[in-house]
C-alpha cells in the first residue's frame, strides 16, 4: 500500500505567458508517490507516471480524457517524484461539482519484448474540489492525509 502526495495552493504554479490571468486561480501540484508496489519484478523497480483528469464527481475515467495532464515517466523506482504542476480554476470546478481523479501507472513498452504490453495500473485517488477547498481553507493542502478518506485504491 503506497501513498500519493499532492498539493493544491494559490501561487504554486507560475502563470504561462499569454495564458489566463493567475489572480484567483489556483495551482495543482502532484508532487510524489511513496512505497508503490514493484510492477516490474525483483531486479528493477517500476517505471511510474501519474495521470490526472478532472470532471463531474463519480464520472468514469474515460469520460474525462479531454482534461488529462500527464507526468513524465520516472524510471526504476517505487518512490517517484513527479512535480507535475498546472494551473486550474479549482473554485469554479468546486461550484460545478467536479473532482480531481489521479491514477498511477507502471509504463510497459515494446522494449520489454512484448509489443502488446499495456501499462500496469498501480492505484488511483478521487477527491472532489469542494472537499479540497474546505480542507485547504485557502492554504496549501496535502492530499497525503486525504487519501485514506477519499477512495484511494492500491496506492
Amino acid at each position: 500500500m503506497g501513498n500519493l502526495c499532492a498539493r493544491i495552493c494559490a501561487g504554486c504554479v507560475t502563470p504561462v505567458a499569454g495564458g489566463k490571468d493567475s489572480e484567483g486561480s489556483e495551482g495543482i501540484l502532484i508532487k510524489q508517490a511513496n512505497n508503490l508496489r514493484d510492477a516490474d519484478g525483483l531486479l528493477n523497480g517500476s517505471d511510474v507516471y501519474v495521470s490526472v483528469r478532472t470532471g463531474p464527481t463519480s464520472s468514469s475515467w474515460d469520460s474525462k480524457v479531454q482534461s488529462e495532464k500527464r507526468s513524465r515517466t520516472i524510471f526504476d523506482t517505487q518512490n517517484p517524484v513527479f512535480q507535475l504542476a498546472f494551473q486550474y480554476d479549482v473554485r469554479a470546478s468546486a461550484k460545478r461539482g467536479e473532482e480531481l481523479h489521479v491514477r498511477l501507472f507502471d509504463k510497459d513498452d515494446w522494449i520489454t519484448g512484448n509489443l502488446l504490453a499495456t501499462d500496469d495500473f498501480l492505484g488511483e485517488m478521487r477527491v472532489n474540489f469542494e472537499t479540497l477547498l474546505q480542507q485547504a481553507n485557502n492554504q496549501i493542502l496535502s492530499l497525503c492525509s486525504l487519501a485514506a478518506k477519499h477512495k484511494a485504491q492500491s496506492l
